[in-house]
């Protein structure tokens, strides 16, 4: 995802910081040396280390989770790619595939803040969804006996809850047993089971990510949201899981694992 956006951003458009804390002194160096008005930064720790060598520069982020949690929406030089979700998307492949009825957004009591905007954005497109607060992860039997027969979609997000491989594990198990289609706003995770996924295109990310960076640049000043949702999404797909579900398979997706 980072190399795709990168490689759309073109050369010299992305701030070239490893999505990791371990960054090299030299490269925070040249950062605060080089003094730019903008830097673009792709994940939290780009974001952090963006902030911490230039101080007075604009930050365009992507591929950040958790804004609200991260506190980068407090910061009034900071804007940032939504990176779980495009909410029409949402609903159109759910559409696609043939689900209906309630939804549970499943998430971490650590990540309430952005799962309470996701909630309200599918809202906003029509769909039936609740978001169900985890505070203890590993407390997982007696929560699905809780969301059986009462919700045919679970929403995952790649918070504390799934970011554990066994539990996410269980996590798609129980949905299967339950007839629960479980669904990843993030592409990623359909390659560990999640019978369907989806997030912001890369190419539309990168677009937004240039734009930005002309606005907040631009002479008339930065007017805009502190946070931009990307106007195309990718999807992802897990055949198995479909086929188990009994959802056809030739939907149209753009990976299938």
């Amino acid at each position: 995802m980072a190399e795709r956006i990168a490689a759309e951003a073109g050369p010299g458009g992305t701030l070239p910081v490893p999505l990791s804390p371990e960054v090299p002194e030299g490269l925070a160096r040249a950062l605060s040396t080089s003094s730019p008005r903008a830097a673009i930064a792709l994940g939290p720790h780009a974001v952090r280390l963006a902030r911490q060598t230039l101080p007075s520069a604009w930050i365009v982020y992507a591929m950040v989770p958790f804004p609200e949690e991260e506190g980068f929406l407090a910061d009034p030089k900071a804007v940032g790619i939504c990176a779980l979700t495009v909410p029409r998307a949402t609903k159109e492949l759910l559409t696609q595939a043939g689900v209906q009825g309630k939804a549970a957004l499943l998430h971490s009591v650590l990540v309430s803040g952005t799962a309470a905007r996701l909630v309200q954005g599918l809202r906003a497109e029509g769909l039936d969804v609740e978001p169900v607060p985890v505070t203890q992860a590993p407390l997982m039997e007696d929560l699905f006996s809780r969301l059986k027969g009462r919700y045919s979609t679970l929403v995952l997000l790649p918070d504390p809850v799934t970011d554990d491989p066994y539990r996410l594990r269980y996590i798609v198990t129980q949905s299967l047993e339950a007839r629960m289609v479980p669904v990843a706003l993030d592409c990623g995770l359909a390659s560990q089971g999640v019978a369907l996924a989806l997030g912001p295109a890369p190419d539309s990310v990168s677009a937004l990510l240039h734009a930005t960076v002309r606005a907040v640049l631009s002479d008339s000043g930065y007017k805009g949201p502190k946070r931009i949702t990307a106007d195309r999404a990718e999807t992802a797909g897990n055949k198995a899981a479909l086929a188990g579900l009994g959802i056809r398979t030739d939907l149209r997706l753009d990976s299938r694992y």
